[in-house]
Formats: structure tokens, sequence, C-alpha cells
């Protein structure tokens, strides 16, 4: 059985996901829940405990939520690791690496398969790029051929830290449900998804984030229309960006990324030159089943990262969208997440305080590969 208040932060999460919820999307969720749980408890592992954790670092400081498990929860605690932040736990490999999973449900550019370079332990890592191929050429006897400069490069990654702080009910604590302990990496997992994506495609570098795509050096910008002001975007823009990627000698597979009004009010509407649709529908399967659509053949991915309110010379609530090979976008990140908590931030509401700490940073390589249509109306 899943406890109710389980089930309500549940229908909270989506509802604030999908802006509704209905009993089916409720009962896939819970399933997919339940269903996790049983792997991990049929796994023969003793699955880690959040609320275990979070119990013992409670006593710790004399305010256990449960005497009757201090002394155990204790021990739990005090054979984890310590995180680099006083007063912090590392969560255990196995854990931090399902709570990273999740980032590529609710998260948009993981789901489209962007390039994951693990650098558990690292702060910094360069990886060579070569941004240009060796030239072969026909060659006549006795003749001498003038060698290619490859022009290497660097790709360089410098871990930025986020924290994310969440408020967690005494009561659901004070019994560890496996149930609870799954929603509570799930939670994690999604909200740093989202914040991930806003840090990705915000049209500035958000403050002490890692690099935006939109201001990355070396991507190619194109105008709607051609236009220093933007435009309505329109079926000649679309054919454009094929034909500069095609230029810039990107290659396959391919993603769009779009905002909602974009999309929906925009890019569904448009037709080829015989008024057949550009866009094609295909239902998904999973928990959280949706359209998927494909433009131009590659597929569409939709996220309110993608800020509407840009300006483009004289115009303004302007919007901008990517194409790009998935891969030609990189994360750097450091898997390991570290747990901490606050007795004292939300005492009047009888809940705990938990602090989550992760650290990654965003490379963009080749950059000339990842083109963006601005001044879109």
């Amino acid at each position: 059985m899943v406890n109710e208040q389980v089930v309500k932060i549940l229908a909270e999460v989506l509802q604030e996901k999908h802006a509704f919820v209905n009993v089916s999307m409720l009962d896939k969720a819970v399933a997919d829940v339940l269903r996790k749980t049983q792997e991990r408890s049929a796994s023969g592992k003793v699955p880690f405990s959040l609320s275990t954790m979070i119990r013992g670092l409670r006593a710790m400081r004399g305010e256990a939520i449960s005497p009757q498990t201090a002394e155990e929860d204790v021990r739990y605690v005090k054979a984890l690791t310590t995180g680099s932040s006083p007063g912090s736990y590392l969560v255990p490999t196995l854990q931090a690496d399902e709570i990273v999973q999740y980032l590529s449900i609710g998260g948009v550019a993981r789901a489209a398969g962007v390039r994951i370079w693990p650098m558990n332990g690292l702060q910094k890592l360069t990886v060579p790029v070569a941004t240009t191929a060796p030239t072969w050429v026909w060659m006549a006897q006795n003749s001498q051929q003038t060698p290619t400069d490859p022009n290497l490069g660097q790709m360089s990654f410098d871990l930025k830290e986020r924290r994310c702080l969440t408020a967690v009910p005494n009561q659901l604590l004070a019994v560890s449900v496996p149930a609870f302990d799954q929603l509570l990496g799930m939670l994690i997992g999604l909200s740093a998804a989202e914040h991930e994506d806003t840090a990705m495609f915000n049209t500035t570098t958000v403050s002490g984030g890692p690099t935006a795509l939109f201001a990355a050096s070396g991507i190619t910008m194109l105008n709607v229309g051609g236009s220093a002001n933007g435009g309505n975007i329109s079926y000649t823009d679309i054919i454009a960006v094929l034909a500069q990627a095609a230029a810039v000698k990107a290659k396959g597979p391919f993603a769009w990324f779009f905002s909602p009004r974009t999309f929906y009010q925009r890019i569904l509407g448009l037709v080829d030159t015989a008024s057949r649709p550009l866009t094609i529908p295909t239902l998904t399967e999973g928990l959280y089943a949706a359209p998927q659509y494909k433009l131009m053949g590659w597929p569409c991915f939709i996220t309110p990262a993608l800020l509407e309110n840009e300006a483009l010379g004289s115009g303004t609530n302007q919007a901008h969208c990517v194409f790009a090979n998935p891969s030609y976008i990189h994360i750097g990140q450091d898997s390991s997440i570290e747990i901490a908590i606050s007795l004292e931030r939300y005492f009047d509401q009888a809940a705990t305080a938990i602090r989550g700490l992760q650290h990654e940073d965003f490379g963009f390589a080749p950059a000339a590969g990842v083109i963006c249509l601005r001044g879109i109306n």
C-alpha cells in the first residue's frame, strides 16, 4: 500500500508538470513507484533509505523523530561517506545513479540524447576537439601535398555547484516506507532536470551557472526570414535551417527544440508547397505517454525553458528554436549527490528541510553544428 500523503505529493508533482492530472495518470505514477520499489526489493540487496538517513542526521543533532529507532538510524548515517560540505553525507553510488536517471525523464536535453561525461572525483576536465578534417586530393606523380592543419582545440568542463531545498513532513520520515524513499529520490531528480533545462536553454547564462547554449561561442545563428528584426516562421525558414546544417557539415541524427508557443501555435500550422502538414505525430509509450512529433523527419522536443520574451532588432516577445545533433551538446557531471538537513527552517510546519547538492557543467562541440533560428514571432 502507498501512504495517502505519498499519493498527494505525486498528484501535486503531476499537476505542476502537466497543468492537469486525472485518475489514470495518478494510477500510472503510483504503479511506477511501486514497481521500482518491488524491483529493488527483489534484487536481494538492501536498498538505500533516504528517510532513514534523514532520521539519523536529526538524531545526531538531538532531535530524534523516532526515539525507538534513533540508535539504529545514527549507525546507518555513520556508515555513510561524508560530503565536501560540512554536515552533509554522500548518497551511495547506486542510489545517486538512480536519482540522476530521473533527469532523463523530466529533462528535455537528456531525453534528446546529449552526451554525458562522467567526472566523478574531478573538478575540471579538458576534451580535445579537432575542428578540421584531413583533406584528400588526387595526386600526380612527383607532386607534393600540403598537410591539413586539424585546428586542434579543446572543450573544458569546470563543474558548477547547484543545490535544491525541499521540506518533508516529519510524520512521513518517522516511518521508513520504501515507496516514500523512491518518491523522494524521484522528486529530487525531476526538479534537478527542470533546473538543468532552464540553465541550458536560457537566452543568457544564469548567474553562477554553466554557459547557456544560446550564449555559447561559435554556434550558428539564423534570423527568421533573413530579417534583422525576425518575423513569422515559415516553411522557407525550416528549409534554411536544414541547408545551413548541411553547409556546416553537421551529421545526424538531429533534433528540434521549441518553446511551447513556437511549436503549438506556429510549427503545427506549417504546411509545405502542396499544403501538407510538416509535423507528423506519433504516440509514445510509457508512464507519461504523449504524442511525439517529427518535423522533416527529426523529433521535436518542447520545453518552457526556451523563453518567449526575446527581442531581435525592433522585434519583441520573440523566441528562438534549436536544431542540432544532441551529441553535439555535452554535459560533464559528478554523479555523486550530497544530502544535508536543517531542523530550524520549517519548524512551524513540522517538516525537515532537505538540501541536495550536485555538480555539472555544459559544453558545445562542434559548436557550428548547433543552429539557432531566432526572431520567431
